[in-house]
């Protein structure tokens, strides 16, 4: 959507179809779209992209100037990406993708519940028109075809309770953007039977799989950390309005500490998750040669046994 707001001519590979398998692994590795090529630059993940972009192409910047405003619109953008798609995605995964089983039980309540509270804050955040941070900004582009897709996933966005974002919504699609990302994503579900897609291998992302994860045992979520860190900036941008010696600057240095504090917990709680789960390979591991010992103690028992039988019956005993 950056690009095409951008007027940027490129080519597009669809990173779905196995038939670009190859060529998205030459230039990233782990398979995963988005992936931009520049000249000689390989560009990957979304955030990185459109940061990209915006410092080599500037003109139409989706990046708002004000150092308060930008941090706010990063945050939104940042949420998008690691709690909002990942919430969106997971549960798309059992309306396209091949899957043997059904949907774990609670799975859809729990991401309606948790996308409520994005929903709410995002309304509070909202004027009566226009887009969140005046021009249109990443906040708009990279909140859009999340919420946009939310009915068709079973999330719906509550009209009554949230008219400011129903009103966003419409004001969306009504820019070029926001009319060309439907029709993609309406012509995908409607030939996703006839199109090459890998619909299996799909679990890309730390965070998708994360959300998704937690949710099935019942744990707390990384959403938590989001909604934190969307206070910690709304907060800190709200001083730039209060006069005496905080300054929008002050803002967004406060702001920008909220969301690298945030990022750095996401990346702890990660951590801890690949731990746990190395301890749980190294006991498996243990188990494992345990058995394996008490299986060669017994063949040696039997092969002893053996033995001695043969022996006898070579031997028998005179009377």
């Amino acid at each position: 959507m950056v690009m095409e707001y951008k007027e940027l001519e490129a080519t597009y590979l669809d990173g779905l179809r196995r038939e670009n398998h190859d060529r998205l692994k030459a230039v990233n590795g782990r398979v995963e779209a988005p992936a931009l090529v520049d000249g000689d630059l390989v560009v990957v993940n979304s955030a990185d992209i459109v940061a990209y972009l915006d410092h080599r192409y500037p003109a139409k910047s989706v990046t708002p100037q004000d150092p308060a405003l930008r941090a706010r619109a990063r945050a939104w953008e940042r949420a998008a990406d690691s709690a909002i798609d990942p919430i969106l995605v997971d549960i798309s995964y059992w309306m396209w993708a091949e899957r043997p089983d059904a949907m774990p039980d609670g799975l859809l309540e729990k991401a309606r519940a948790d996308l409520d509270q994005f929903y709410t804050a995002l309304e509070a955040e909202l004027g009566d028109d226009g887009f969140l941070y005046g021009a249109l900004s990443i906040a708009d582009i990279a909140l859009f075809p999340h919420l946009m897709s939310a009915k068709a996933l079973q999330a719906p966005i509550d009209k009554q309770r949230f008219p400011k974002l129903a009103s966003w919504l419409r004001r969306m699609l009504m820019t070029d953007i926001g009319r060309a990302d439907v029709v993609r994503a309406r012509e995908f579900v409607a030939n996703v039977d006839d199109q090459d897609a890998e619909r299996r291998k799909i679990f890309w992302r730390g965070d998708r799989i994360e959300w998704g994860r937690r949710n099935k045992k019942g744990l707390t979520i990384m959403k938590n950390k989001f909604l934190t860190m969307l206070a910690l900036v709304f907060g800190a941008g709200a001083l730039a309005g209060c006069g005496g010696e905080s300054s929008s600057e002050d803002a967004a240095e406060v702001a920008e500490e909220a969301m690298d504090e945030a990022h750095d917990e996401m990346g702890k709680a990660m951590d801890a998750v690949e731990e746990v789960a190395e301890e749980a390979s190294d006991a498996a591991e243990g188990a494992v040669e345990e058995l394996e010992g008490a299986a060669e103690e017994i063949v040696d028992e039997v092969e002893e046994a053996v033995d001695e039988i043969a022996e006898e019956a070579e031997d028998p005993p005179s009377n």
